[in-house]
């Protein structure tokens, strides 16, 4: 896992020709189905291969010289205070504590993000 600290817009560095936009979506579920529809020329959304969103990031991260990019780190802890995260990070060296307003969990499945928020996965594995 990377954790990357004091990012700004990535938008401006994503490739756009690598970005596919959508303007109809259909979803299937166990309890039933919906389908979403712009007929107005407008967009629904986009999407991007995480290999192209996680470049653009990183791209941005090295134009901030406040911003600190960590590689092979375990988020070990988390813990919500009054109007930001407390989160507890490994690395091979260091344990350190990082202080955040948004943490974006993009780690996997067995997400440690995503346990440690006691974020609870209804329906079926997709495994």
């Amino acid at each position: 896992m990377a954790s990357l600290q004091g990012g700004r817009d990535i938008w401006q560095h994503v490739n756009q020709e690598r970005v596919k936009h959508y303007n109809q979506l259909q979803v299937n579920e166990q309890i039933g189905s919906a389908h979403f529809d712009i007929r107005t020329g407008g967009t629904l959304g986009c999407s991007i291969e995480n290999g192209h969103l996680v470049q653009a990031g990183l791209q941005s991260l090295r134009e901030n010289p406040a911003a600190q990019v960590s590689t092979d780190t375990q988020i070990t802890g988390l813990s919500h205070q009054s109007g930001y995260l407390q989160v507890e990070v490994q690395t091979a060296e260091t344990a350190q504590s990082v202080e955040c307003r948004l943490l974006i969990g993009a780690d996997g499945n067995r997400s440690s993000v995503k346990s440690l928020s006691q974020i609870s996965t209804h329906g079926f594995s997709h495994n």
